[in-house]
């Protein structure tokens, strides 16, 4: 009879086929599936192929074993940017610079709900009416919209959220070519619900690479929170828009004092353009433009009345298709304010 070849020679697992539960002759499948329980045992041989070694284990995402090194050769680690309410530290000089800023006006408002964005993208029309190049920026970064008040969120082109200016600097040219147009004005929109607010540095850069490409820039600072913040908005003129109400007038007074203060040496020069209230009867008493000057302290350029197809089309989703006819005589003159202000005299009708 052959000898039995001793345990620890034979070349895999032995088993007896008639002493193992559910394993009988013929029963292929349970046979089967027994083998591969005993190749998944610890020091088992097997040909089922290994999973391909980890570079991080599971837990934390550290480095372990002999593959650290060749990880750190493989993994790109990416700095975190800073958050948006800190300080970049070292910025260049040209990004605090304000020379390129004299064309640089910034309409703002006591509240929320006047017509502000409305205004200010008219008032940007009014330019390009005037064969002025000109640009529309929203640095109400908080809320933003301003592309979807003129109906271009469907328009392809850069939004705030795709300014990226780490060093403070941007190229005028290049930027105003990825912006979308509206009339002739070239606008970019802050888009708020993609992605964190915007930093002020990166608004910063592109007012002044946009002012430096354009002969106008107008800004829609919203409540003009960051104003104090942003360099090429400090000494910039400004158009106040107020409700021709007394709480509106108001609140337009304690804003105008705050932005002449933060004029610093420069006094800022700043205009109000009153805009009746909607829906008021027409029997009660109206404020006029004399008394608002001798309340807020502040020139008032005019004042609007409200029109109902303008607000129906910006509700309907169509934008601003061309400035009323009733407010052309105020906007110009407004312009022509804003012009004279900066030293460039009045543009071409």
């Amino acid at each position: 009879m052959p000898r039995d070849t001793p345990r620890s020679r034979r070349s895999g697992p032995t088993f007896d086929h008639m002493s193992r539960p559910g394993l009988r002759r013929g029963d292929g499948t349970s046979f089967h599936r027994t083998m591969r329980e005993i190749s998944l045992r610890p020091g088992s041989r097997s040909t089922i192929p290994k999973p391909p070694p980890r570079y991080f284990s599971g837990e934390g995402g550290t480095l372990t074993g002999v593959r650290q090194a060749d990880a750190r050769r493989r993994v790109a680690v990416r700095t975190p940017m800073r958050r948006a309410d800190e300080e970049p530290r070292g910025l260049p000089q040209l990004a605090t610079a304000v020379d390129d800023c004299a064309n640089v006006v910034v309409c703002v408002a006591a509240s929320g709900g006047v017509g502000l964005s409305v205004t200010a993208a008219l008032l940007a029309l009014t330019f390009a009416g005037r064969d002025l190049s000109c640009a529309l920026v929203d640095a109400d970064c908080g809320y933003g919209g301003l592309d979807v008040l003129l109906g271009l969120e469907r328009d392809q082109g850069m939004r705030m959220s795709g300014v990226e200016a780490p060093l403070g600097r941007l190229e005028g040219d290049a930027l105003a070519q990825e912006l979308p147009s509206w009339g002739g004005v070239r606008v970019l929109g802050a888009d708020p619900w993609n992605g964190e607010s915007d930093r002020w540095w990166e608004v910063q850069a592109a007012v002044v690479a946009l002012a430096q490409v354009h002969d106008v820039v107008v800004v829609d600072a919203g409540r003009g929170e960051q104003m104090g913040q942003i360099p090429a908005l400090a000494g910039a003129p400004a158009v106040l828009v107020t409700e021709m109400t007394v709480l509106g007038l108001a609140r337009a007074r304690v804003l105008a004092r705050r932005l002449r203060s933060s004029g610093g040496e420069a006094r800022r020069e700043c205009r109000v353009l009153g805009m009746q209230p909607r829906g008021a009867p027409r029997q009660c008493c109206r404020i006029t433009a004399a008394q608002a000057q001798d309340y807020v302290g502040v020139p008032v350029a005019g004042v609007l009345e409200p029109r109902r197809a303008l607000y129906g089309e910006v509700l309907d989703g169509l934008g601003v298709a061309a400035v009323p006819r009733g407010y052309r005589k105020v906007l110009g003159e407004l312009a022509d304010l804003i012009r004279e202000a900066d030293g460039r005299g009045h543009g071409t009708a």
